[in-house]
């Protein structure tokens, strides 16, 4: 079974004739797979929070936390965010994909270090704003080398590999946070980034940033080694004319919003990436234990996390099936209008309990039942699409600044809505901030039904040519 990967002589364009396991797949497959391991460090950020918060609530807690406390831990990660792509895009553009990724390794081993020897909160809430760090600097980075180093056949399935990785990090702290204590967690999550380190050093760097760099015999060597084959020199010509093109049309930033291509693709990731911030993504995933918690779930909430962490996982095998066959708008406004449902069920629990609803004891599992829907229906679409857009929509030459500006946006505004979700709770109540989340998916779902393009199967210059053509009236 092979790949074929055609130019046409006069187009200059790749078309896919089909594919199925092929060695150019299962090496471009194993790269990212191990490129990958990056964001499923950012995935044991998130795992690691809500399952430590009830750890260092309870009156057995190793360090004592104030709820004020709590939700300052809770809103360091994505500040970190907001700043580590600057990191990723700078050392990105500066050393290379690779480079920058392994750079990674070194900030993330000494967090868990300083969390092994936490004494007070200062100390945990400095180890969470350089994970915050290294997960802004991945979303940055992983998804440039990801559309660069992937052929546009298998762009979809090795774009899948992003949230398979979040996931399964974040079940991995969701099972050991719980029967380990916290240092003995740090020391044996510190594993990761030292497995990421020794490995990744001997995969390839991005011929685009090769070509970048004028680097051209280094960037026909990347290429042989990700298509395994040797006859690169049409893809190389391609290569070389679309980057050209690319930084001829772009010298400085402000030609982000000048140029149409570059405008349009900019403003719709931007609208994409908004999707996670409108459904509250990040801040259910955060506060889930604690939701249920304040439930009174009648199952332990550290076996709930466990049992919708799983659930989460077993979505992303599915959509990591389908990616290529559904596309990513369908499985963005799956995601978008689907979230509705399980923020109107956690709404509508807290509000019969807020009204002391008689039978409130017989549906104490709604809460529990809801939060495995939103895994079923964020996962697949919230978690993954935007970033995969983000790979595929912006040019090259644009690509560091506007995923820096768009992933700057997107984890300050996750850590203003993880910090100040308490007080909001407090100040209107927990279900009506869930009924503000139910009209934030509705949002959500029309902007992406109307405005939202589908970029599968497309080659990143088709992408940008589509781009340059794209009429607001003929989506509206």
């Amino acid at each position: 079974m092979e790949v074929e990967y055609v130019f046409e002589e006069d187009t200059n364009e790749a078309s896919k004739i089909h594919f199925h396991f092929s060695r150019e797949f299962c090496t471009q497959f194993g790269i990212l797979f191990v490129a990958n391991l990056l964001i499923f460090i950012s995935g044991t950020h998130i795992g690691w929070i809500g399952p430590t918060i009830l750890k260092l609530s309870s009156n057995s807690s190793e360090i004592p936390l104030t709820s004020s406390e709590i939700s300052w831990l809770t809103a360091m990660l994505p500040l970190g965010g907001g700043i580590g792509p600057i990191f990723g895009a700078v050392l990105a553009n500066g050393v290379g994909r690779k480079n920058a990724i392994l750079l990674t390794t070194i900030p993330e081993i000494a967090s868990w270090i300083v969390i092994a020897n936490a004494k007070n909160i200062y100390n945990l809430c400095i180890a969470q704003f350089i994970k915050g760090l290294i997960g802004g600097f991945a979303m940055a980075a992983v998804p440039m080398y990801l559309g660069e180093v992937s052929s546009p056949q298998f762009r979809g399935i090795n774009g899948m590999l992003f949230q398979l990785h979040y996931t399964f990090g974040a079940i991995f702290e969701v099972v050991l946070v719980p029967f380990v204590s916290i240092a003995v967690n740090a020391w044996i999550a510190s594993i990761i980034p030292f497995l990421l380190l020794i490995i990744f050093i001997w995969m390839p760097e991005s011929p685009y940033y090769f070509l970048i760099k004028n680097q051209t015999e280094n960037a026909r060597k990347s290429l042989q080694i990700l298509r395994q084959t040797d006859h690169v020199d049409q893809e190389l010509e391609h290569l070389k004319q679309v980057v050209g093109e690319e930084q001829n049309e772009v010298q400085k930033f402000s030609e982000i919003f000048r140029v149409r291509n570059n405008r349009i693709s900019f403003f719709l990731c931007f609208g994409i990436i908004s999707t996670q911030l409108l459904t509250g993504m990040n801040v259910i995933f955060l506060y889930s234990q604690v939701i249920l918690d304040k439930s009174s779930s009648p199952i332990e909430p550290h076996i709930c996390g466990i049992i919708i962490s799983v659930v989460g996982f077993i979505c992303v095998i599915s959509s990591f099936l389908t990616i290529d066959s559904l596309g990513r708008r369908p499985l963005l406004l799956f995601g978008t209008f689907g979230t509705m449902i399980p923020c109107f069920l956690i709404g509508l629990y807290f509000h019969l309990d807020s009204i002391n609803y008689e039978h409130i004891s017989s549906i104490k599992f709604v809460p529990f039942l809801a939060l495995i829907v939103h895994h079923i229906t964020v996962v697949p679409g919230i978690t993954t699409v935007p970033y995969l857009y983000l790979s595929e929509m912006l040019s090259t030459s644009i690509k560091g600044f506007a995923s820096l500006i768009i992933c700057c946006y997107a984890s300050i505004g996750h850590s203003i809505f993880s910090k100040f979700y308490v007080n909001l709770c407090d100040f209107i109540g927990m279900h009506n901030v869930f009924y503000l989340l139910v009209f934030g998916c509705f949002i959500s779902g029309i902007g992406t039904y109307f405005f939202v393009p589908e970029t599968k199967g497309k080659s990143l210059d088709e992408i940008q040519k589509y781009l340059k053509s794209y009429n607001l009236k003929q989506h509206c």
